[in-house]
């Protein structure tokens, strides 16, 4: 047999690739009728990028000026009923009470700034809390107070400390005459030989702090109204010493670990200050936790 192709085949293929292009051109048309309606591209549509936001350097903080809290006096200590009492000695340079006892740390007092006569050219006086400087411990000693001298005519006063050695006084700021005053030495918890030093001018409410590294005997608690000496040799000449109201030491305390005591608690010596046999300064007898520095018309 021959191979002959039926015609009915031949005829029926071409009707179908005929029907499905038709199908496909109307579909095509009804795309690209739909595109403009709803306003979009023919384009291909790539996602968007995510735009960065532009990041600003932040503001540069302020400083703001905190205000300095009114100062409060320290609280005293409690009342003495029986006082260990004193013994009397006297001292080229020193006048006031000292407490042998060791094992101190802390000592804090109040006072009023005195004023000075300003007739001496160069004439020096300073009022102090400390630890030390007294006896073994003479060498040995780190104090805070205020001073007042005669410079160009005028009297200056100021807020100073030292540690002893290297012998440094250094000043912390200028306060007035008449100014109140609360000053302290304090062995930081824990530690034995960081010690917080801090003046308070309970009148113009500033407070002057500082924080020493200084290795004490811890012997010898001093309220002392001092001439100091005119040389690093810890001895003679002293400044001249001027004229002075009258200093009242109050709220004497000492501290012994972690207990505030009254001065009048603790056996001390009464320091007169005496210079070739004259009187330069006393202080009174000790009422609990004050006494008064007078100083001689002599």
């Amino acid at each position: 047999m021959k191979n002959i192709r039926p015609s009915a085949k031949k005829g029926t293929q071409p009707q179908k690739n005929n029907s499905l292009t038709s199908r496909l051109a109307l579909l095509l048309g009804a795309i690209l009728m739909i595109f403009p309606a709803c306003g979009c591209s023919a384009a291909i549509i790539s996602a968007a990028p995510t735009r960065t936001p532009t990041m600003s350097a932040p503001p540069s903080p302020t400083t703001a000026l905190t205000p300095t809290p009114t100062p409060i006096a320290v609280p005293s200590a409690a009342p003495v009923t029986q006082p260990a009492g004193w013994a009397t000695t006297t001292s080229a340079n020193w006048s006031g009470y000292t407490f042998p006892q060791g094992n101190i740390t802390g000592v804090r007092a109040q006072w009023t700034e005195p004023k000075v006569s300003n007739q001496v050219p160069g004439a020096y006086m300073v009022t102090w809390v400390g630890v030390g400087g007294w006896d073994q411990s003479y060498n040995n000693i780190v104090q805070i107070g205020t001073r007042a001298y005669v410079y160009g005519g005028q009297v200056v006063h100021d807020v100073w400390y030292e540690t002893l050695p290297p012998n440094h006084w250094i000043s912390l700021g200028t306060i007035s005459a008449g100014d109140s005053v609360s000053a302290s030495v304090t062995l930081e918890a824990g530690s034995t030989r960081k010690w917080d030093l801090s003046l308070v001018d309970l009148t113009a409410h500033q407070t002057f702090k500082i924080t020493v590294t200084f290795s004490s005997l811890r012997v010898y608690a001093d309220y002392i109204v001092e001439d100091p000496d005119a040389t690093s040799n810890n001895g003679p000449p002293y400044y001249p010493f001027p004229k002075f109201a009258s200093i009242t030491i109050s709220k004497a305390d000492v501290r012994y670990a972690n207990d505030w005591l009254s001065i009048a608690a603790v056996a001390g010596l009464q320091v007169t200050l005496v210079q070739s046999n004259r009187t330069l300064a006393r202080p009174g007898p000790l009422s609990n936790d004050t006494f008064t520095v007078t100083r001689s018309l002599s």
